[in-house]
């Protein structure tokens, strides 16, 4: 019978094949970078906590400065956008005014007795006697 060799692994060429895996990770150097994060973090919050408060005590000083006008809480003092609610609503409310205005008797200037009249009854006055020219008109030569 033949001898028969027995084949066996390269330790050389695979170091985890003597059956087990060696320990790699330093876990002190995790701790002590969790560590270090931590530390950060609360050094971090209690920075901007103060920051804050420093903001807030500098508004303060700004706020007492300021005249009491602005320390009043009217809408009326400054008001907000105007925006339109309903712009179909707000243009036939529009036309509804011009129409009415349009179609009425009513005064413009009551003391210089200027009135306005409605256009169709203008259209018939400027019919039956034409359209009016001022007589004191200088008409001078053309040339």
């Amino acid at each position: 019978m033949a001898d028969h060799q027995q084949i066996t692994p390269d330790e050389t060429l695979n170091p985890h094949a003597r059956g087990h895996q060696e320990d790699r990770i330093n876990v002190a150097s995790i701790g002590i970078f969790a560590v270090g994060l931590v530390v950060v973090v609360v050094v971090v919050f209690f920075a901007v906590a103060a920051m804050m408060d420093r903001f807030s005590l500098s508004k303060q000083r700004i706020d007492q400065r300021r005249p009491a006008v602005f320390s009043l809480n009217d809408p009326d003092l400054y008001p907000g956008a105007r925006l339109q609610e309903d712009p179909g609503r707000d243009m036939s409310k529009m036309r509804t005014d011009v129409t009415r205005r349009l179609e009425s008797y009513g005064w413009v200037d009551r003391g210089n007795g200027v009135a306005h009249i409605p256009i169709e009854r203008a259209m018939q006055i400027t019919a039956e006697n034409g359209l009016p020219a001022r007589d004191d008109i200088d008409r001078g030569d053309s040339e």
